[in-house]
């Protein structure tokens, strides 16, 4: 287990550059009181403790390590831009992160969802690149955040869109909707599925099927 030694620095030290130091454990006891900046990239880190961090810690680089999870307890407050490129995390969690994060970086990880519950409302900007998204939830999303790559902002917005359009069909099928379970269960070849396709299309399906409030395949 390789510690970090912050023998070397004084308490009014701001900014240190630990990079490829086949560190294994982020320990704070000793850090300098006025640390702001830090990279710690290229490590064999695991995972992301702040138990004693300096609390005016605004940036943190941990990219290139070997964190799986997300883990913001004890996190500062303050801390408005964090790297996490290149590490093995497969599942976003924003459960506790800082209210005052504005960037985050996880280029090459293992994500394959989005997933917005609990992020920051300020957050501004997260980077996804070299990660193979299989679904956008745009839910939760804070309303300003710029994702990158560029071609994943167009994909939040054909899901603002398709919602819209999804949540004003709906709104019209409400009134027959009692109508369309009946004929769906008076008749087997009158499926839900079928009644609603021709109004939304094959590809809205589980959109209507959220908006209706009952699954049209049974």
């Amino acid at each position: 287990m390789v510690r970090i030694d912050w023998s070397e620095y004084s308490p009014g030290t701001e900014n240190i550059h630990l990079g490829d130091n086949r560190i294994t454990e982020m320990n704070w006891e000793g850090a300098p009181s006025g640390l702001q900046v830090i990279s710690l990239w290229d490590n064999l880190i695991t995972e992301m403790n702040w138990e004693g961090v300096p609390s005016g810690l605004k940036e943190i680089n941990l990219g290139e390590n070997e964190i799986i999870e997300m883990n913001w307890e004890g996190a500062p407050s303050g801390l408005g831009v964090i790297g996490l490129y290149g590490n093995k995390i497969t599942e976003i969690n924003w459960e506790g992160a800082p209210r005052g994060l504005k960037k985050i970086d996880l280029d090459g990880n293992q994500i394959t969802e989005i997933n917005w519950e609990g992020a920051p409302s300020g957050l501004e900007v997260i980077y996804l690149s070299g990660i193979q998204i299989t679904e956008m939830n745009r839910e939760g999303a804070p309303r300003d955040v710029k994702i990158y790559p560029e071609y994943l902002n167009d994909l939040k917005n054909k899901y603002i869109k398709s919602m819209k359009c999804i949540k004003s069909k709906a709104k019209l099928l409400r009134p027959v909707t009692d109508q369309i379970k009946h004929l769906s269960l008076a008749n087997p070849e009158n499926s839900k599925y079928n009644v609603v396709r021709k109004y939304c299309g094959v590809e809205f399906r589980e959109l209507m099927e959220e908006a209706l409030g009952f699954d049209l395949v049974q």
